[in-house]
């Protein structure tokens, strides 16, 4: 967690997870979601202007019985309740005595749909879930599978989108809701999930952590330190700085850059995915759009801190356009929730031997000479995605994938008809191999070669593009 909660934000988890001896994962899951939903319903993460992302984030930690779940939820209720009663005095200050006056609800624990509509539409559409057993948010759910519109309702409401209900007097709807979970289930619960049929998606919409246990002493308790900042001033101050309609968070330049490429490499992380893998492809396209929620949110976290903390008359002005770092700490971040939906959920699907050529022990005489006749008369250079998009390598489990594009860039060199490059590329913070054939120029060829272009009657003029 280091590479995420930084400076001010991980001194600050950790004096509240200390207080009740806790992991720092205790707070900070159920920090971001509780965080976003003080951003407000209107607030959004802009990608590019046909891409908005609403701040809506839904975080459960898996633990055990006994590992402090109720009392890290506690440390949220709390100053959430007393928040309520300070906005709802605020209010009630400024509106006249006949005035109808709904009372702000911050937070929310068991509903029905109903009920929920009704909250979001009286509570400026907006209201988080806090759960410190969420399983029973999951059996509500069960209900709803057959014959039930609910379910599918109810798991858009991470979109955001509008929310229309019908009721046999009347219509309503809410728009743009604002809904965020944050919660705590055993392990089992979620396991079971994952390893069933998510035919909907619904845990492809969740970010998971699994900390290990621990078991502490009384006298291990740590009291935060004096000046530590209290959640209600944390919260108020996100707030108070998206109490207007229409806050956009944009990336910067750099910040663009790193999201794109982690972009990119969730695409390519797809492709290779056998085809079987549906939940673990779609696990990776959600975070496209959970990575950039999540940097809008730490970097809000990082503001909200900086106000409480120093608080001075001259107080800096709110920023939103996201800089690099907060980018780089959520693709830290859903990358760890990656490796724990795949190592919680179902294994990689393992197909049986495909009869592919191995090209450790292969002899020209087992080339499939139509592909390489083929893959020669493209212009060279010519990298894995050229040999893709033409579709010339062998399709292994209906699908082209880049192990038999390489397979076949080996057959020209042993052919002895070209030569393979490769070279190394920065992809954020990782670095890849990226494999081009470079073909060889008809002039350096000896007679052997030749006879070989013609025997698979490749076209000597495309071959020497």
């Amino acid at each position: 967690m280091s590479k995420v909660a930084t400076g001010p934000l991980n001194k600050f988890i950790t004096a509240h997870a200390n207080a009740i001896r806790s992991l720092s994962e205790f707070i900070f899951f159920p920090l971001l979601s509780t965080a976003a939903h003080f951003t407000g319903p209107s607030t959004r993460v802009m990608i590019n202007k046909d891409w908005l992302e609403p701040l809506m984030l839904w975080n459960v930690v898996l633990a055990d019985k006994g590992q402090k779940k109720s009392p890290a939820l506690n440390r949220f209720v709390k100053p959430i309740q007393q928040l309520e009663v300070d906005l709802n005095d605020a209010d009630d200050a400024g509106n006249d005595d006949d005035e109808e006056n709904h009372s702000r609800q911050i937070y929310i624990e068991h509903f029905s749909m109903e009920e929920l509509h009704y909250t979001l539409k009286r509570n400026d559409r907006r209201v988080v879930g806090l759960y410190d057993e969420i399983s029973l948010l999951y059996e509500q759910l069960d209900k709803y599978k057959s014959g039930n519109s609910d379910r599918k309702t109810f798991l858009s409401l991470i979109n955001g989108s509008p929310w229309r209900r019908n009721f046999r007097t009347s219509n309503s709807i809410v728009p743009c809701k604002h809904f965020n979970i944050a919660g705590f289930v055993q392990p089992d619960v979620i396991v079971n999930l994952l390893h069933s049929n998510d035919y909907d998606g619904s845990c492809d919409r969740q970010l998971f952590v699994c900390p290990p246990k621990q078991d502490v002493d009384y006298d291990d308790i740590i009291q935060p330190p004096e000046g530590t900042p209290d959640l209600k001033d944390l919260f108020r101050a996100i707030d108070q700085n998206h109490s207007s309609s229409n806050h956009n968070y944009t990336l910067s330049n750099n910040a663009h850059e790193e999201f794109v490429s982690f972009h990119d490499q969730l695409n390519e992380r797809k492709r290779n995915q056998h085809r079987h893998d549906k939940d673990r492809k779609s696990i990776l396209s959600k975070a496209k759009g959970q990575v950039a929620r999540l940097a809008a949110v730490l970097f809000s976290l990082d503001q909200a801190l900086a106000l409480v903390i120093k608080e001075t008359d001259d107080q800096p002005s709110w920023l939103f356009e996201i800089p690099r770092e907060f980018m780089e700490q959520a693709i830290h971040l859903i990358e760890f929730c990656i490796a724990q939906k795949f190592a919680l959920g179902k294994p990689a699907f393992k197909p049986p031997p495909a009869n592919t050529t191995n090209t450790d022990n292969c002899q020209p005489q087992e080339i499939d000479e139509h592909r390489v006749k083929r893959l020669l008369e493209l212009p060279s250079p010519i990298s894995v995605t050229h040999i893709t998009q033409r579709h010339i390598q062998k399709r292994v489990d209906n699908k082209y994938r880049k192990e038999e594009a390489e397979a076949l860039m080996e057959h020209v060199l042993q052919l002895k008809l070209g030569e393979i490059v490769t070279a190394e590329y920065q992809a954020g913070k990782q670095k890849r191999e990226k494999k081009t054939l470079v073909k060889r120029k008809i002039d350096n060829l000896d007679e052997e070669q030749k006879n070989i272009l013609k025997r698979l009657k490749v076209d000597l003029e495309k071959f020497n593009q």
